[in-house]
């Protein structure tokens, strides 16, 4: 097969790109032709780390979480310095309740190179990067830093989760002290993590503290409710408690969005 071969079989990549925040079935039959199409390219110019990467991203979205862990092994090893590899590394054992494997993925993605490093290994990837970052948005750069910055908070997010999952609370907390200095810590969904880590500590006034800032950043914050009331009738204040039950709920019927849901965290197209 050629390269012009190649040109002719690249697909629309619009689907590949929106399939990022799908919230229902994934269509099975348009991923296996980016799987066909990604495949091929290593046929012609063999192993490529991006091209690595995509086969694991698909095959993650496909829900097969170990063939996209053994595709994202492989472009790690061919360029352990990319953020995104590590990132949906991180983000694949997560899905599979492999808390320590993703920490330790999480913790590596914090250490690689600046965002300029990130950016010139995507540029050189003309051929499969681009056009599939071209499809959200025109200006490249800002499409790409603001990616990255999601990725970053979600890192953060992911390890502040996995000490939840793991019913590691003194970790939950540390990790969630490692973000609150940071620009993004200010964000109410890291105020109301660090509330739920000291309820479980039974730091009950921190907590309160800390869940009372989770509602002047999100007022409809229904767990923010019901851990005031936990918080509350550990505290023996039954009747306050019962009061911020009962807001809870009705918060809950307008919107049941939760900050602890491992769905949020989700792969990047990398």
């Amino acid at each position: 097969m050629r390269l012009t071969t190649l040109n002719r079989l690249r697909p629309n990549f619009d689907y590949l790109v929106s399939a990022m925040t799908e919230e229902k079935d994934i269509d099975r039959k348009r991923i296996e032709k980016y799987l066909f199409y990604f495949k091929s390219i290593l046929d012609v110019v063999g192993p490529r780390a991006d091209v690595y990467g995509l086969l694991g991203y698909c095959y993650g979205l496909l829900g097969e979480n170990q063939k996209a862990i053994e595709f994202y092994q492989k472009a790690e090893a061919l360029n352990p310095r990319f953020f995104w590899f590590h990132y949906n590394l991180a983000t694949l054992y997560f899905r599979e309740n492999r808390y320590k494997e993703a920490l330790g993925e999480a913790r590596l993605s914090l250490q690689q190179g600046t965002i300029d490093d990130n950016l010139n290994f995507i540029y050189k990837s003309y051929r499969v990067y681009l056009p599939i970052i071209a499809v959200s948005g025109d200006n490249l750069q800002q499409t790409i830093t603001g990616q990255l910055k999601r990725g970053y908070f979600n890192i953060y997010l992911l390890m502040i989760l996995s000490p939840y999952y793991m019913n590691d609370f003194p970790l939950m907390l540390q990790s969630v002290n490692d973000v609150l200095p940071k620009e993004i810590g200010s964000d109410a969904h890291f105020y109301f993590l660090a509330g739920v880590a000291l309820y479980n500590l039974n730091d009950y006034e921190r907590s309160i503290v800390f869940l009372q800032n989770t509602l002047n950043k999100d007022d409809k914050s229904w767990e923010a409710y019901d851990y005031l009331a936990m918080n509350l009738e550990a505290m023996g204040k039954a009747e306050l408690a019962r009061g911020m039950k009962e807001q809870g709920q009705i918060m809950k019927n307008f919107d049941n969005r939760s900050y602890l849901n491992k769905n949020y965290i989700k792969l990047f197209h990398y």
